[in-house]
């Protein structure tokens, strides 16, 4: 108990009026027993003002008695909150991130994603759509996946065109894992051997 006091005003030497503090915690629902017990402390606090948590959890990674649900459920009770739930990226999503990060411009509002004299193997459109059905609009997948593409030159930048290009036919036959694991050790299989021995470690 006397931790929690300590870290309570530990935070509130940042919160303050002038200065107002934004914590966030990702992946809660990993958090211990200890843990939640610190956050149920500060959260209820009357003591400490001018703070927002922002707590981040997997709600396929818990059920209705999950010690943090609970913890939620009874501070909400005490606290104003709110609650967001984030579904996977939608298509004009995925088409909107695409064009923003590589510069694309929106032809129309009829036909936005779509550049001039662009066809089917290259519109912002049909990329949209394969990253879609590799990913199921998971933004960590999304992400992997775009970059890997770029990694492996399938998504380029032409010089001689000022633009960027993909090849549809050739990103179609890439294989992406739902097990961000099996990901992660992928990509570390394409590190230099010296980098991977180092990880091994």
């Amino acid at each position: 108990m006397r931790l929690n006091q300590v870290f309570l005003e530990f935070l509130k030497v940042f919160a303050t009026k002038e200065h107002p503090l934004i914590l966030f915690l990702d992946d809660v629902h990993r958090a211990d027993i200890a843990t939640l017990t610190l956050l149920d402390f500060i959260l209820r606090s009357k003591d400490l003002s001018h703070i927002y948590f922002i707590l981040a959890y997997r709600k396929n990674e818990v059920d209705n008695q999950h010690p943090l649900l609970l913890l939620l459920s009874s501070v909400s009770k005490a606290i104003q909150s709110t609650q967001i739930e984030l579904e996977p990226l939608k298509l004009e999503h995925i088409e909107d991130l695409i064009c923003d990060t590589f510069s694309l411009r929106r032809r129309s509002l009829t036909r936005p994603f779509l550049e001039e004299n662009s066809d089917n193997s290259s519109s912002v459109m049909g990329l949209a759509k394969l990253v879609i059905d590799k990913t199921a609009g998971n933004p960590f997948f999304v992400m992997m996946f775009l970059t890997s593409l770029y990694r492996d030159h399938l998504l380029y930048f032409n010089m001689d065109q000022s633009r960027w290009m993909w090849d549809l036919s050739q990103i179609q036959l890439r294989n992406v894992t739902d097990n961000v694991v099996t990901m992660m050790m992928e990509r570390i299989k394409t590190l230099p051997a010296q980098t991977q021995d180092l990880l091994s470690m």
